[in-house]
């Protein structure tokens, strides 16, 4: 027997031991609760343009974050092996990123602005299979409810104001994820999310200056479940 056939038996036997260690376990069935660790990977547009002369600048940035979640839901499975789970949800803490453009009112000068996010609550439904007590697989689709700041910082050399902006926005969500027991009540989950937010707009008057923001994330998590 070559190493490949002897690497193939290894992980099937181990496949079927993991599968009976957790034979009793029901993850994410009936009340559960979880924690988790997230990698946000995050992508942020700002366009900025004087609406008296017509000028725009656009900037792009994307960067990682690492953030925390915490979820609840009820979670049925049905006697075909169906799963249906209804979900809620938050990540913290916000997450920020600074993008530096030039002027468009102040045209010679740059500018140094911040968009910061704040998950206030997410809902998702979850659709899935469950071929084995203590394992389930499923889809999930949702939306996001956050709250979108935006500042730009005072550049002194071309004016002494800066500019503050906060809406409460929507945003869709979609991803998949599966769940594993490990007893009765604990189990460890993985997920993957895309989230895309509504399009954030501001407008300064003392300038004539039009903000325009389109943000958008994906979260990759690890979570430990408790299932009552």
């Amino acid at each position: 027997m070559n190493i490949f056939s002897k690497l193939k038996v290894f992980f099937i036997l181990f496949f079927f031991q993991l599968m009976a260690q957790g034979a009793e376990a029901n993850v994410r069935e009936n009340f559960y609760l979880g924690l988790g660790l997230v990698d946000s990977i995050n992508h942020y547009e700002l366009k900025v343009k004087d609406t008296s002369t017509q000028i725009s600048v656009k900037r792009k940035k994307e960067h990682n974050q690492l953030l925390g979640s915490a979820f609840l839901g009820y979670g049925y499975t049905t006697h075909c092996s169906l799963y249906i789970a209804g979900e809620l949800g938050t990540n913290f803490p916000k997450r920020s990123k600074k993008i530096s453009r030039p002027g468009v009112t102040f045209v010679p000068f740059t500018f140094v602005d911040r968009i910061s996010i704040q998950e206030y609550v997410t809902g998702d439904i979850l659709l899935g299979y469950r071929p084995f007590d203590c394992f389930v697989v499923y889809l999930r689709g949702g939306i996001s409810v956050a709250n979108i700041k935006l500042h730009q910082f005072v550049n002194s050399a071309a004016s002494p104001f800066g500019f503050d902006a906060d809406k409460t926005k929507a945003g869709g969500r979609i991803g998949a994820g599966l769940n594993y027991g490990l007893t009765k009540h604990f189990g460890l989950g993985a997920d993957y999310v895309f989230t895309g937010y509504q399009r954030f707009r501001a407008f300064w008057p003392m300038f004539s200056t039009l903000f325009v923001a389109e943000n958008s994330s994906h979260f990759i998590s690890l979570s430990a479940i408790y299932s009552f």
